[in-house]
């Protein structure tokens, strides 16, 4: 069997919905993944990349079973669309698609005002869908009810309520920002490699590639280090000189990071390293907060790099930012861009992390963008789990093996006791964010028969 699941894979919190936990309790019930993914925003006339269409036709019709379910894409306020919601899915179209479909715990929402006619619309999508033998779930978050209410009870009894069985975030992409704490020994970067993947359990380890004769005036270059108990050499250029690997040691990082099963990545600061590094064809490539303006550095990677790009946005103002966002939807490739919230600082005070401006991103730019990421230079793990909450899909915190080791970052790094603590919180919240599945859950059956107060 071979399922087709349209869905939010792309979505921020509240917008995955429930595909997660269901197909995890599919496989679970059948003992085995036999889902397909297909990005159910590349269908929104604001990304425009797919349409339903002949070509969707034929390719749904190879499946067994189409999935409809992730992300509240049934919003009420679209007048051009065939269902007068997000998603311009026509009676033509579903007539040609001759397997079975699911609407899978589906979200509506009239929040910016839904017309008579997009109701309407709504209103002969249910009917025809229902009518063809279609099975239709909504979500028991708003979207029940209201479909209750705009259509007075007429679909109570053959659209299904569900409650948010799965978790409202995607699980956590936690990254460990290894950068220089290697002190310029591969020996140890090694070391960071298999601690972070095997004890620390993160999702990858990154790492930094500079070419300082490239990236520093001459009279940067021949500077002492501005804190002579963190260098590694004579000048500031020496010192950076002395921290880095070849793009052969790059290559072999990767090899390490395969073997122990973990991603490699690592953040160019400039021209050189970006060719360097996107030869290798890590899965993604950091740009960090200092070089985020170097537009050309940043036109290359979207021309020769196929793979995402993620982006600090520390030290950057309000109008910069919309450049940048600018730059990528020019050449196409803000899909494939991930902003990180960020302030630039080491370590940062808790005052100064500005977490809130996480919500800011996500209302300005999910739509425009992959993902939004949080990128923390403060002290503990607190903040990280508060960013997971408001929407960062990945976490990358700075790692060392010893905060008293010389150098600016161990400071404001977790060591791995620190760091396996860390990725442990955010996947225990990530299990806990979620809806009741019913209203009295097993666990709570037992204590209600016994300590209820009986009326």
């Amino acid at each position: 069997m071979r399922i087709l699941q349209v869905a939010s894979y792309n979505g921020n919190i509240g917008d995955c919905a429930n595909h997660t936990g269901f197909r995890s309790e599919w496989k679970r019930q059948i003992g085995e993944d036999i889902f397909e993914n297909l990005e159910m925003r590349y269908f929104y006339r604001s990304w425009n990349q797919r349409k339903f269409d002949e070509s969707f036709i034929r390719m749904a019709n190879e499946y067994d079973l189409l999935i409809f379910g992730g992300g509240g894409f049934f919003e009420l306020n679209w007048d051009y669309s065939a269902t007068g919601t997000t998603i311009d899915l026509s009676k033509e179209v579903l007539e040609k698609i001759e397997i079975p479909i699911l609407f899978n715990c589906i979200g509506t929402n009239a929040a910016k005002g839904a017309s008579e006619s997009t109701v309407k619309k709504f209103d002969l999508f249910l009917e025809y869908v229902i009518k063809r033998g279609n099975f239709v779930s909504v979500r028991n978050d708003g979207s029940y009810q209201l479909i209750n209410r705009l259509y007075k009870d007429k679909y109570k009894e053959t659209v299904k309520s569900i409650q948010k069985g799965s978790r409202m975030n995607r699980k956590p992409y936690i990254i460990a920002e290894a950068g220089c704490n290697h002190k310029g020994d591969m020996d140890i970067a090694k070391q960071m490699i298999q601690v972070a993947a095997a004890y620390c359990k993160a999702d990858a380890i990154k790492f930094q590639k500079r070419c300082p004769s490239e990236l520093l005036s001459k009279e940067q270059y021949d500077a002492p280090h501005p804190n002579p108990a963190n260098a590694y050499g004579d000048t500031y250029g020496k010192h950076r000189e002395f921290l880095e690997f070849t793009a052969g040691e790059h290559r072999q990082l990767k090899a390490w990071c395969q073997e122990y099963g973990i991603d490699y990545s690592t953040s160019v600061w400039d021209l050189t390293s970006a060719k360097e590094i996107a030869a290798i064809h890590p899965r993604f490539i950091k740009i960090p907060s200092a070089c985020n303006n170097h537009y050309e550095m940043l036109r290359l990677l979207c021309e020769n790099y196929e793979g995402e790009i993620h982006l600090s946005l520390g030290m950057t103002m309000q109008s910069e930012e919309e450049t940048i966002i600018q730059l990528f939807e020019k050449y196409k490739r803000n899909k494939d861009l991930i902003i990180y919230c960020c302030t630039s600082g080491y370590p940062v005070p808790y005052e100064d992390v500005c977490l809130l401006e996480m919500c800011r991103l996500k209302e300005q730019y999910r739509e425009r963008v992959k993902s939004i990421g949080f990128s923390g230079h403060h002290l503990g793990t607190a903040v990280d789990v508060a960013a997971y909450t408001l929407g960062a899909e990945i976490i990358e915190r700075h790692f060392t093996l010893d905060k008293t080791w010389k150098g600016t970052d161990h400071g404001a790094s977790l060591e791995p006791d620190e760091f396996h603590c860390l990725v442990e919180d955010l996947n225990h919240v990530h299990d806990s964010l979620s809806y009741k599945p019913k209203e009295i859950l097993p666990i709570e059956a037992i204590q209600r028969k016994k300590l209820k107060y009986r009326t």
